[in-house]
């Protein structure tokens, strides 16, 4: 399941970025570009509901720019 998720780029790459985490200055870190398959990232944008400006009217009803969903 995991290879479906992740770019073959990454899995590739697992030693490499582990020792770049673990020498990151000033703190441990890592950045991963690339980290999901084109393809996951599709399905979590294709499930993911589309913005309704009801949920974006802010406390003075007014549109705002950002929507507030209680439960996705």
């Amino acid at each position: 399941m995991i290879d479906q998720l992740l770019n073959e780029k990454t899995l590739a790459q697992k030693a490499a970025l582990g020792h770049d985490f673990a020498q990151a200055q000033p703190f441990k870190h890592v950045v991963i570009d690339d980290f999901f398959t084109l393809e996951y990232c599709q399905s979590l944008l294709d499930q993911f509901p589309d913005f309704n400006n009801k949920d974006a009217i802010d406390e003075n009803h007014k549109l705002g720019k950002k929507a507030v969903v209680q439960s996705v």
